[in-house]
């Protein structure tokens, strides 16, 4: 028996599994823009912490350029105390405690900075887990993208199983007119059709609540 009949000729069981399907592909057309405003909520994030970690990166090798420069810095100023300390060291033993007590202070300094270039390191290696992250974050938005797709496949075919069910009755025939335009209005479908608008007017009222179209004042369009 052809799977093509006209609705009247539908069991109510036929009718009652005909009625769910429809309301599936609304749902599934809810939970798709859903899936869709998380994925364009999660490219936005992903914008803005590239944003933040190019900034972090770009204020990272500034400070570590200091930091070199005064280390440089403070080499030269650490070469040039030992050699004054040296030069004093031979000419007046006395002052040796103040002059070692300036080698501590310098030796000091620089196992600060040591400390500080620690620490830059440990920020570096803190932030490359950052961008391991937000990269296992992007690469579950794509496994979501993919999911997505494959939803929209399964819809289409959903659809077009549906409109193979449909295409007889003429409740529907508003909406093949309006899919073979791609937009149509009421004036349109009704001279089509040979109704009245009130009655096509309700057709496409009918059809709006059911998820397939969506008028416009007397423009329809597909939903």
């Amino acid at each position: 028996m052809s799977i093509y009949r006209k609705k009247e000729e539908l069991t109510e069981s036929q009718k009652e599994a005909l009625s769910k399907l429809e309301r599936k592909v609304v749902e599934q057309g809810e939970i798709i823009s859903e899936q869709s405003l998380r994925i364009k909520e999660l490219e936005k994030l992903l914008t803005q912490r590239e944003n933040e970690l190019a900034q972090i990166k770009k204020t990272y090798e500034l400070e570590t350029q200091r930091l070199n420069d005064l280390v440089n810095q403070l080499q030269k100023q650490s070469d040039d105390q030992i050699s004054k300390i040296e030069s004093v060291e031979h000419k007046i033993k006395d002052e040796s405690d103040s002059f070692r007590f300036k080698e501590e202070e310098l030796q000091f300094k620089i196992r600060s900075l040591e400390k500080k270039i620690n620490d830059l390191e440990n920020e570096s290696r803190k932030k490359e887990e950052t961008i391991e992250a937000l990269n296992q974050e992007l690469r579950l938005g794509e496994e979501r993208v993919t999911e997505v797709e494959k939803k929209l496949q399964e819809k289409d075919a959903k659809l077009e199983s549906l409109e193979s069910l449909i295409m007889d009755d003429s409740n529907y025939k508003p909406y093949f007119i309006v899919k073979k335009y791609g937009s149509s209005n009421i004036q349109d479908i009704k001279k089509t059709m040979g109704l009245q608008e009130g009655v096509v007017r309700r057709m496409v009222l009918e059809l709006e609540k059911k998820g397939l179209l969506r008028m416009d004042g007397d423009s329809v369009h597909l939903a």
